[in-house]
């Protein structure tokens, strides 16, 4: 089931750009380049988890408890969802390019007065330019929100501490993380910001707002955006 639903995420966005004009025909040929090798890992690695949790030898699961237990100091370790999802690696991506391909986090945020809500419940099915806001300056996010508006991009801005009052730009959503997730996913890979795709898989991290506003000029040309 839940494979079907990553489905039908896909092909969803890609439908929609289509039919509506802001891509090209083309961009349905990625639909089992990037879904099928996907589906096939994704399902062993599901049967894989699932001999190991089924153990029925009494003796095997002792020593499987035992390799679990020094393996993580006798405290467990808590595996988040999308590091156990293998990412794309062909399909409509910047390639190659840091976290290409893979899932976006999704935390618990604060943002518009209400808290411990998932950031995909605020996001709008579209392309969106996440970026930490301790790592980009106000002239930046102008730079990026002129570059983003031609692309029908939206723009969020996490804060690790204080979220502002009010924001001088309407298509910038300011949130707070009450479960940092996306700060060390970013920061792990160099990166400062990501541009994700409407089915929350990342098209490609970014080092830089400079390395920013070249991958949305790759982009408009991909999805053959006029001047």
């Amino acid at each position: 089931m839940c494979q079907g639903i990553r489905d039908a995420g896909n092909l969803a966005w890609k439908l929609e750009h289509v039919v509506s004009g802001k891509a090209p025909e083309s961009l349905l040929k990625t639909y089992e380049d990037e879904r099928r090798p996907n589906v096939v890992a994704t399902t062993q690695l599901a049967k894989d988890c699932g001999q190991i949790i089924s153990e029925r030898n009494l003796e095997k699961a002792k020593i499987r408890d035992a390799e679990i237990s020094a393996a993580t100091a006798g405290l467990g370790r808590t595996i988040i969802r999308q590091d156990l999802i293998p990412p794309f690696s062909v399909g409509f991506l910047e390639s190659p390019a840091p976290l290409s391909g893979t899932v976006f986090p999704q935390p618990l945020v604060a943002a518009l007065g209400r808290t411990d809500i998932l950031l995909d419940e605020l996001l709008s099915p579209c392309f969106h330019m996440v970026v930490l806001a301790e790592s980009t300056e106000e002239s930046e996010l102008q730079e990026l929100c002129i570059a983003a508006s031609r692309l029908r991009v939206e723009i969020v801005v996490v804060h690790e501490k204080i979220l502002p009052h009010n924001s001088k730009h309407h298509q910038i959503l300011h949130v707070q993380e009450t479960t940092p997730l996306i700060k060390e996913y970013l920061m792990g890979s160099s990166c400062i910001g990501a541009i994700v795709r409407p089915d929350h898989y990342v098209y490609c991290g970014v080092a830089n707002v400079k390395n920013a506003l070249g991958a949305l000029a790759i982009l408009a040309v991909k999805l053959r955006i006029p001047d």
